[in-house]
């Protein structure tokens, strides 16, 4: 049998996730993310059922789709910062050795 998380447990994972997010500097998606997992919480619900439970972990999965598409962007971002930087270098370097 599969031990389905906690409440609790659920809001622990989804802070530990939202102070990670947070600090690679997400800001609007993690926002996005915490009044989402806000909402649900607020909902006093004596009874889980398949459906709301189908529904939070929906709007879970599409904030995490969100997140690893702001990574992505992030990612791309450093990498043409580097590439930009390797270009400098090099330009720095030439007009080096073309002084006296």
């Amino acid at each position: 049998m599969v031990k389905m998380p906690g409440f609790d447990e659920l809001k622990k994972m989804g802070s530990n996730l939202i102070d990670t997010a947070k600090s690679v500097n997400i800001g609007e998606t993690v926002d996005k993310l915490k009044s989402k997992m806000e909402s649900m919480s607020g909902k006093k619900e004596a009874v889980i059922t398949e459906k709301n439970t189908a529904e939070m972990f929906a709007a879970i999965s599409t904030s995490l789709s969100e997140l690893i598409a702001v990574q992505a962007l992030q990612a791309s971002a450093i990498k043409k910062i580097q590439d930009q930087l390797a270009e400098l270098a090099k330009m720095i370097e030439a007009a080096e050795k073309q002084k006296p």
